[in-house]
């Protein structure tokens, strides 16, 4: 989706309509939804309809038994990051730096992840097969191609390419968590306009379309998105939960954020997006870490 090009009384488009839908089902505060929405343009008075208009229907009723919603803000409890509080950390094959920290969110920018090398054969591996990335339907837990969000993308598994395993353990060195927690290394391919709008990386525990993924390897407890090449302008990943932090592209960088804590909570501070890319084009890998053993 981009940026608003309808006048002040032209109702929200159908994607932006179900773009809001999806995330007050999901339990995001109104507020935080507005304030998302506007940033793209929209006038303020419109944004209200929107929310008015959802505010009179019925939210989903869970079926019996299922799991609660994520816990409201003010009762998450934050946790001591996994990646220790250094500015530089020393693993067996390189020393990483902390370039950016939150506390809540917890988001940790790094830099030197990966080599110059190991990026280029990432992303000249994934020319050949990517294809367009698609978005979890919250109904039914399959993947759609969405507005929500325009890349294209491939996964490896560890025997695919000997720079996978290598990287997987170097991760797994500087989360603490076990190699086989991790799902399939994603590499994502964003040309100019091409974005992911604000979204979440666990599955709402209350969405009928969560319950597949849940039982392989259990929720999501943090990502790490991994930066394979230098973008020209924009691209950034945005957290509008930790003052609007923005992490920029840098090749061989990363940004880690974690969102599950020990008592089953999810972080809704953890909402973040990919934003447009303005100049050039942006290749990232993203890595989903899970509760238990996902392969």
């Amino acid at each position: 989706m981009s940026l608003a090009t309808s006048a002040p009384s032209d109702p929200l488009p159908p994607e932006w309509m179900n773009w809001i839908r999806t995330n007050l089902q999901r339990g995001c505060r109104e507020g935080d939804v507005s304030s998302q929405v506007r940033q793209y343009g929209f006038a303020e008075e419109n944004v209200a309809a929107a929310l008015e208009s959802f505010r009179t229907q019925a939210l989903p009723i869970l079926p019996p038994g299922s799991p609660p919603p994520a816990a409201p803000d003010a009762a998450y409890v934050p946790e001591a990051s996994r990646i220790p509080r250094r500015n530089h950390i020393v693993l067996k094959d390189r020393t990483v730096r902390i370039t950016a920290r939150s506390d809540r969110p917890d988001v940790v920018a790094i830099d030197n992840l990966l080599s110059a090398e190991e990026c280029d054969i990432l992303v000249a591996a994934s020319r050949a097969k990517i294809q367009r990335s698609l978005v979890v339907n919250p109904e039914t837990g399959k993947g759609d191609v969405s507005s929500v969000r325009t890349s294209s993308g491939t996964f490896f598994q560890p025997g695919e390419l000997a720079v996978v395993p290598v990287l997987e353990a170097r991760i797994a060195e500087l989360t603490g968590v076990p190699a086989n927690q991790g799902e399939g290394l994603q590499i994502l391919n964003y040309q100019v306009g091409g974005q992911y709008l604000p979204h979440y990386d666990y599955f709402p525990p209350h969405e009928s379309g969560s319950q597949e993924h849940l039982k392989s390897g259990g929720q999501r407890i943090a990502t790490l998105v991994l930066y394979l090449n230098d973008v020209e302008a924009g691209g950034e990943t945005s957290f509008p939960s930790a003052g609007n932090l923005r992490v920029a592209p840098k090749k061989g960088s990363a940004v880690y954020f974690a969102y599950y804590s020990r008592y089953g909570q999810l972080d809704d501070k953890t909402l973040h997006a990919g934003e447009p890319v303005v100049a050039g084009e942006k290749w990232i890998a993203t890595k989903w870490l899970r509760q238990r053993p996902w392969r």
